[in-house]
This record gives C-alpha cells, sequence and structure tokens, in this order.
C-alpha cells in the first residue's frame, strides 16, 4: 500500500491510499474510527477467508470500515470471494462509493472447496447503522454459481443515502 497523511484545507489529517495493489491479504483493508480516508486507483485482489492462511477462528472480514466518517472510495477493483461480502462500512458516515468494480469471484481459491458449497454471508457491499452514504456508479458483477447472489445490503440505516446510476451484472 502507498498510505499517507495529508493536511486537508480544514486542518484535518487525511489517510490516503493511491494506485496500488494488494493480493492474498487476510484484511486487505481493515479501518477503525478514521476521520477522512481517500482511496483511488487500487486493485484489492484474491483476499479474504479462502485466498490466505486460514485463521484459527475460522472467521474473516474482508475489508471493513467500522465507525469512520469522510470516506471516500473511488475508481478501485475489489475481486475476491469473501464470506463476509467484499466490503462491510458499519457505524459510519459520510461515504462515497463511486466508479469503482466489485467482482465476487471464486476462481484461484487456495482451498478443494466446490464452488456450489460456497456460502456468502453478507452482499457484496453491507452498509450497517451508515449515515449519508453515496453509491454511484459501480459494477457490481457476480461468476458465481449462485444465481441468488446479492450486491447490496443495507441495515439499520439513518439520513441522506443515495444509490444511483450503478450496474448489476450476474
Amino acid at each position: 500500500w502507498k498510505i499517507t497523511n495529508e493536511i486537508s484545507k480544514n486542518h484535518e489529517r487525511i489517510q490516503t491510499a493511491l494506485n496500488s495493489v494488494i493480493q492474498h491479504s487476510y484484511k486487505p483493508i481493515d479501518l477503525e474510527s478514521v476521520e477522512s480516508f481517500v482511496m483511488t486507483g487500487c486493485e484489492l485482489l484474491n483476499y479474504g477467508r479462502y485466498y490466505t492462511r486460514f485463521s484459527k477462528d475460522g472467521y474473516s472480514t474482508g475489508a471493513r470500515i467500522l465507525t469512520s466518517t469522510n470516506i471516500m472510495i473511488s475508481n478501485n477493483t475489489f475481486d475476491s470471494m469473501e464470506y463476509f461480502g467484499l466490503l462491510s462500512i458499519t457505524s459510519s458516515s459520510d461515504i462515497e462509493l463511486k466508479n469503482n468494480r466489485f467482482i465476487l469471484d471464486a476462481s484461484g481459491i487456495y482451498y478443494d472447496i466446490d464452488e456450489q458449497d460456497m456460502d456468502i454471508y453478507r452482499e457484496l457491499v453491507w452498509f450497517e447503522g451508515c449515515s449519508d452514504t453515496q453509491v454511484i456508479s459501480n459494477y457490481f458483477i457476480s461468476y458465481l454459481y449462485d444465481i441468488n447472489a446479492k450486491y447490496l445490503g443495507y441495515r439499520w440505516m439513518f439520513d441522506n443515502n443515495c444509490l444511483s446510476g450503478n450496474t448489476f451484472i450476474g
């Protein structure tokens, strides 16, 4: 990752991840209580439960953001097969997901598991307890055997949530 700290015009610290590739990571994003985060031009490939050493507790969250604000994720690719979804955002606000590709693909997994036996507990992108979200012009693609795979999930949401111009394939 190329992660930097920048100071904005408002003198707040902004964490950034730019033009990077990360593969075979258990948790490629694990943010908690972050005030500003920008991620653009990155590729997160083959991450989570089925692409890394299996944890002792058998639990994985993939990419997650908790109790954070002012999050901008744009022009990235999330390509993996993850039990808890490709991106989970909880108890956060002022979030923009724009021009990303979220691809659920079981090819290249490390374990001898039949694709039909794989289970997805959550949607590709999961929001819980969030407010002021914008999900704009993203591609959600599923190459799974299960034609009922879900793309987006919302639970216990608060004010001002926008879903516009997205494409769903699978």
